[in-house]
């Protein structure tokens, strides 16, 4: 995806379509990957679905993403599904600290970064320092700067947003909706907002039982939607975060 922009768009992935058509000169295949495949809208979708129904024999594609939900029915139905296992949090500990200065990275940060990350580092938001072909952080100074930031709001936010959960009062709720517009005026620091949210309504829903699993599932639900509606229809953060807030 280019930078700044949010869809994969159907030009790119009509170059890619006709790069796998060519013939492969050193290997017996070639093989591509769509990154984030739910980002591909409706008329990109489109133009890769007719590759998926007569597919090349010699080409691969691999389609990557968290949220096979947004993807098109027809899409999955002609793909083949792979789950890959989950980081454990020694994993994520073990890369992190090789990666990073450990003067700046002590056992309590790490530990943060992996509450947050939970089993993958796309909540981490580290792509932008990262080698696309190694997949290693390239830029260690930019990576640490990023991640101390990011340890900060994480910790402002869930403390917030948990306290609002425990307990919705006229102040709590304030606070919430306060913390939910500042991150909203800063497109960059949303998601951590929403990934901060849908992370706290999850817990709630596994620790209860009976009405109450049911109002967490449908505030997780409210969330979800929320997002979604931000993400695909440019829909306005500050209206959708507090709506979701209130959901409960």
């Amino acid at each position: 995806v280019e930078e700044g922009k949010k869809d994969i768009a159907v030009d790119d992935v009509r170059a890619l379509i006709s790069a796998m058509h060519l013939k492969p000169y050193y290997a017996k295949a070639t093989v591509a990957i769509i990154n984030d495949a739910h980002r591909m809208n409706s008329a990109s979708s489109n133009a890769l679905l007719m590759t998926l129904e007569e597919p090349n024999p010699e080409s691969y594609l691999i389609l990557v993403t968290h949220a096979p939900n947004r993807l098109l029915p027809t899409i999955i139905s002609r793909c083949q599904n792979l789950t890959f296992s989950e980081l454990s949090e020694t994993q994520i500990k073990v890369i992190l600290s090789s990666s990073l200065d450990s003067s700046e990275f002590d056992s309590q940060k790490l530990s943060t970064l992996c509450k947050l990350a939970q089993i993958s580092f796309a909540p981490l938001g580290l792509s932008a320092y990262t080698n696309p072909r190694t997949g290693k952080i390239s830029d260690s100074k930019g990576a640490s700067k990023h991640l101390k930031k990011l340890i900060g709001d994480y910790k402002i936010i869930a403390k917030t947003v948990h306290r609002y959960f425990e307990n919705d009062n006229a102040t709590n709720t304030l606070e919430a909706l306060s913390l939910a517009s500042a991150f909203a005026e800063e497109k960059e620091r949303a998601p951590l907002m929403w990934h901060v949210l849908k992370q706290e309504a999850h817990k709630k829903l596994l620790s209860s039982s009976g009405h109450d699993a049911l109002r967490w599932a449908n505030l997780l639900e409210s969330i979800l939607s929320a997002e979604q509606l931000v993400t695909e229809r440019n829909a306005n953060i500050q209206l959708q975060l507090s709506s979701a807030l209130l959901s409960q």
